[in-house]
């Protein structure tokens, strides 16, 4: 009896640890990528990126806002672990590119707060590792268990 609380207690460490981050780091995409799509300050700021990073306007008003969005909702839902793999690796190019960003601005507020945002993608990431692991040994020990039944009704 005393070992199924054990087992209760770690099964929510690991979805907080899980969750904590990956609710921090959707936040902050979502919210950058609402900014752009409704206030004029941050169409601006995206307009002022892309030109400062010499790609076309519309990948930063466009494609980055709406890759980041829907990248959030990925990570957010329990869909196919390979879409949510891809999902952080848009976040990370996202992230990375506002470091570089802001790191060409000399602005150490906003280094230290891209430093955070890449910091806190690391610990999701690593969770959503983890999370997918347990995820691919559950189907492994359910897929033995059903071979090994179908094994035994047919040997009898």
């Amino acid at each position: 009896m005393s070992n199924q609380p054990k087992n209760k207690s770690k099964e929510n460490k690991i979805n907080w640890s899980y969750w904590g981050p990956t609710i921090g780091l959707c936040g902050s995409l979502i919210f950058n990528s609402l900014r752009v799509f409704f206030s004029t300050s941050g169409l601006e700021e995206s307009i002022k990126m892309s030109m400062a990073l010499n790609v076309p306007l519309f990948l930063g008003t466009f494609v980055v806002p709406i890759g980041s969005f829907i990248a959030a909702t990925i990570m957010l839902s329990n869909w196919n672990p390979t879409l949510r793999t891809f999902a952080y690796a848009w976040t990370l190019f996202y992230f990375v590119l506002e470091l570089m960003l802001v790191i060409n601005i000399k602005d150490n507020a906003l280094i230290a707060w891209s430093v955070f945002n890449v910091l806190t993608w690391v610990s999701a990431y690593t969770q959503n590792v983890k999370r997918i692991a347990i995820q691919n040994l559950e189907r492994l020990a359910k897929g033995l268990l059903a071979a090994a039944a179908i094994g035994t009704a047919v040997a009898s």
